[in-house]
């Protein structure tokens, strides 16, 4: 299981004034009462009538919509979910980052896809014929004829995708 943090937070403020509120680290911040009390410690004497979220920040921003509102519940899912991932969080991101799917299922699924983190699509090609014992039968004076970056194009038409250096098998 992975134990780093998510490095997200919102800021959150309320009387739909965005200058009464606080930014909030959602790694410790788990329910709207821990979010209610940061503004609190922030506006003593606040009353708590209903609570937007103006901006966020890292993995949170996937989970607030343009109208102010954040899916908290549906971030903690996903948190978790990618808490108990062997994968880093920011891998699992850009796994749903490219799908645009941010479940607890997509979090399973980036495990089973990812192929890992490379500097091009040149190393990734090498790097996955390498694995598959795909030039195994070619002489070792034939194989620097073999294109890579052709290779590497052709398998990120359909086969395979990438985000932010890592990669993903597109099952």
């Amino acid at each position: 299981m992975h134990t780093t943090t998510t490095n997200a937070a919102a800021f959150f403020y309320i009387d739909g004034i965005p200058t009464k509120g606080a930014w909030v680290d959602l790694d410790e911040s788990t329910t709207w009462e821990d979010i209610a009390a940061a503004i609190r410690e922030k506006i003593p004497g606040a009353v708590i009538d209903e609570i937007l979220c103006a901006d966020a920040e890292g993995l949170a921003r996937h989970f607030l919509s343009r109208y102010d509102c954040f899916s908290l519940g549906e971030w903690q899912t996903w948190a978790e979910a990618a808490a108990r991932s062997y994968l880093d969080p920011e891998i699992v991101a850009a796994y749903c980052e490219n799908l645009g799917d941010w479940t607890e299922e997509a979090v399973s699924n980036a495990e089973d896809a990812y192929a890992g983190f490379f500097d091009n699509r040149e190393d990734f090609a090498y790097d996955l014929a390498e694995q598959t014992g795909m030039l195994e039968s070619v002489p070792d004076n034939l194989r620097y004829y073999f294109d890579f970056e052709k290779f590497a194009r052709d398998l990120l038409m359909c086969d395979y995708f990438e985000n932010n250096g890592h990669y993903f098998h597109s099952r």
